[in-house]
């Protein structure tokens, strides 16, 4: 897209690599602000006469009073979870509510006043002539397309940043259009939607799940108040409703839940307060560190493979490298002798060993053809099924397996025209009738009364029904009120996957977990480039060397997530861990708000050693 002339621009609150890799141009803009900023740019669209109306008034509701929900829909059912299905019951919207009065500030929304530029601007900091240019190029340009990443809806009330997005390609036209859209771009699906072009088969497991005795009732709590339940004994059911809990162990099978979710100095006390925490990893993570018993578990390299896609197009096979070291164990194997000591058999919990699942998922490949019909990806002799040591037939395919175990990779091949190409909700902009999308109205809502019920329904906190600017707990506001002037951004970070890989001295040299600070910040505090610094927050507080740049917004600093927490005796984490410094507040639909977090930081007196030179968590040494 970049060789072929398409310009790129990148709102974010610090300059990131992709920034400089596609040469784009930087919007920056404070953290959780990002609604007031596209507020601000519908209200310059709609103010210049840039707005799409018959787009609006032919796909979408709730934009204004003439297109309001009616009430006279079927029930809608939302099945965020397969036991916890919401049921609305549509009603009629009050016309007055509706969205280009609140955004212009005109009839019952006229005392907030209207949602200009310059509003936007003195929330979100980006100056309002930015605002203006970039509402007007994206108004005119067609098609244009918004890319959005997880992190800027990762704030406390953070439903309204993608409603507010999808609202902005609404206005322009932009949603079901050839070359346009607002999606979500990240993980190993970014920016390549539709249906998976080839996939692996399944594992053909065939042992019985007993049936849930509750299969009405979702006893899931939420993240945000897990370690709370694990001290306190309760947590939130659904509105009004808390449950008592009597938790006495924690049992991880796998990640690492310590280090990755809120309050971890809350999770350390939950912690040793219960009767037995058990842990199984390959690793002597955060979570193994603070457990009572660790089972050692093999690395995907010990086991006999394993499939994975890339995205919608790429198949990848993992293939066995090494035989387990000293007396690690598959998760499987430990789940049967597990089993086995409460009185089950093997073969009720895993009837096939690992190496015919295996065999299973390649046998049962299959890609997408040119045609849109499913056929078998790979050819597979006898000599191949003797050769594992399985049960099978023999198979013809596209490629063969043994081409496919050299490459570790198939591709589906890719040309302009072919028919591969994927345009989200095109029949339903071809005909709205015909083909309603999956929402109460059958059409894309502006005014999303079962999105607010939802949310209301949960009992964290409550969203209007439009896509509003809402003032976050632990946001820019809140800080400069609290006291706690700077927003910690928690960016990933090169040197891991989340957590893993943060046990390597390499990656820790070549990538150290160092703390973005603004020069003028910086200049503010006398801190300079690898003074180490303390950052405190209600929660907890991390010391980490400073990185002084003018790449990351004013009063906000960047800390990479996923690093080994290691807290000394005064209780500051060395490592700099995000989650030593976040808050456990759930909002919404109990999402984490990983980038609310309200911060104060001073230099630190003490010494910090290279993180790359100390012991590492050694389980085995020979």
């Amino acid at each position: 897209a970049m060789k072929g002339g398409t310009k790129f621009v990148v709102i974010d609150p610090r300059c990131n690599e992709t920034v400089e890799t596609l040469g784009a141009q930087w919007i920056p803009i404070r953290p959780s602000t990002d609604t007031a900023m596209i507020l601000g740019m519908i209200n310059h669209i709609i103010s210049q006469g840039l707005h799409d109306k018959e787009y609006l008034d032919k796909y979408c509701v709730g934009f204004d009073a003439e297109h309001m929900p009616t009430g006279d829909y079927p029930e809608y059912t939302y099945k965020p979870l397969e036991r916890n299905e919401f049921k609305y019951t549509s009603q009629p919207a009050d016309t007055s509510q509706n969205f280009y009065d609140y955004v212009m500030g005109q009839g019952a929304f006229a005392a907030e006043g209207p949602k200009t530029p310059e509003w936007a601007s003195e929330i979100c900091g980006v100056p309002a002539e930015t605002i203006k240019a970039l509402a007007e190029e994206y108004a005119t340009t067609k098609p244009a397309t918004i890319f959005a990443g997880g992190a800027p809806a990762r704030i406390n009330e953070g439903e309204c940043l993608p409603h507010a997005m999808l609202t902005l390609g609404m206005v322009c036209g932009q949603i079901g259009r050839d070359g346009a859209s607002v999606s979500g771009t990240m993980h190993n699906s970014a920016s390549n939607g539709g249906g998976s072009l080839v996939s692996a088969g399944g594992a053909g497991v065939k042992s019985e799940i007993p049936a849930n005795p509750f299969p009405q009732k979702q006893y899931a709590m939420n993240n945000g108040e897990m370690w709370n339940a694990v001290l306190n004994g309760s947590y939130t059911m659904y509105k009004d409703q808390k449950q008592d809990v009597n938790i006495q162990m924690i049992y991880q099978g796998m990640g690492g839940a310590l280090n990755q979710r809120q309050a971890m100095t809350q999770g350390i006390e939950a912690h040793k307060k219960v009767e037995f925490v058990l842990t199984m990893n390959y690793v002597l993570n955060t979570s193994a560190k603070y457990s009572d018993v660790v089972l050692p578990v093999t690395t995907e390299w010990e086991r006999p493979g394993t499939l994975l896609t890339g995205n919608r197009e790429i198949l990848i096979y993992g293939q066995h490298v090494t035989e387990p070291l000293y007396e690690a164990k598959s998760d499987q194997e430990i789940a049967i002798g597990i089993a086995e000591k409460l009185g089950f058999t093997r073969e009720e919990v895993y009837d096939i060993d690992e190496t015919q699942q295996l065999f299973n998922k390649l046998a049962g490949c299959t890609y997408v053809d040119e045609s849109g019909e499913k056929a078998t990806l790979l050819t597979i002799t006898q000599e191949d099924i003797d050769a594992m040591g399985v049960q099978g037939e023999p198979q013809e395919g596209k490629i063969t397996l043994q081409e496919f175990t050299e490459k570790g990779i198939y591709q589906v091949e890719r040309k302009d025209g072919d028919s591969y190409a994927y345009l989200p909700f095109a029949k339903f902009i071809e005909d709205p009738e015909a083909n309603p999308v999956s929402t109460a109205s059958g059409k894309f809502e502006i005014c999303c009364q079962s999105l607010s019920a939802y949310i209301d329904s949960l009992g964290f906190s409550t969203k209007d029904p439009l896509p509003k600017y809402v003032r976050v707990t632990e946001g820019y506001e809140d800080g400069v009120e609290n006291g706690r002037p700077f927003q910690l951004l928690t960016q990933h970070y090169w040197r891991r996957s989340h957590h893993v890989f943060d046990n390597i001295p390499w990656l820790r040299e070549a990538w150290p977990q160092e703390l973005w600070i603004n020069a003028s910040d910086a200049a503010e505090l006398g801190i300079e480039t690898g003074d180490p610094v303390r950052v405190r927050s209600p929660y907890g507080s991390v010391v980490r060397p400073a990185f002084v740049t003018q790449r990351i917004m004013p009063k906000t600093i960047g800390l990479g997530e996923g690093a080994w927490a290691e807290l000394d005796e005064n209780g500051d984490d060395l490592a700099g861990a995000t989650n030593t410094l976040s808050s456990p507040i759930p909002t919404g639909q109990g999402h984490t708000g990983f980038n609310s977090n309200n911060c104060t930081i001073e230099k630190y007196e003490g010494t910090l050693d290279p993180d790359c030179e100390w012991p590492q968590r050694i389980v085995f040494e020979d």
